[in-house]
């Protein structure tokens, strides 16, 4: 299962709106994209600060496996981006992620559920 921005900061901030929705032990093999946990970064130096930020591959590291971001999710993210004009760049790339992983992208976004290539899972449904 690939866990989308919103699944990872869930995990880590318990003040975030989707915590209390999120059990990791239902994630079976939960893993995301090095590019996943650089937005994560980005969030939480934005809403809480930088040490945090810094912090977060640590805090994710026996929870979440990381696969790295590679030449192959960013062509395929391009080609996604052409053929789905609501697809942003961060958006993309994460559905590009899943489809070279093989993996089904959980995730709030109901956005992935109009993307045929993947199978899109509400974590708020496990």
């Amino acid at each position: 299962m690939f866990l989308d921005t919103d699944v990872v900061l869930a995990i880590v901030k318990k003040s975030d709106w989707l915590a209390k929705e999120i059990d990791i032990s239902k994630l079976k093999s939960p893993v995301t994209s090095s590019l996943v946990v650089v937005e994560a970064e980005l969030v939480i130096h934005r809403e809480i600060g930088r040490k945090d930020a810094i912090n977060l591959p640590d805090l994710i590291k026996n929870k979440i496996k990381i696969e790295n971001f590679t030449r192959e999710m960013i062509l395929k993210g391009n080609e996604l981006m052409s053929k789905y004009e609501s697809l942003n760049i961060f958006d993309a790339f994460h559905v590009a992620s899943c489809i070279v992983l093989k993996q089904d992208m959980v995730s709030t976004d109901h956005l992935f559920g109009r993307i045929n290539e993947i199978k899109h899972i509400d974590p708020r449904n496990l």
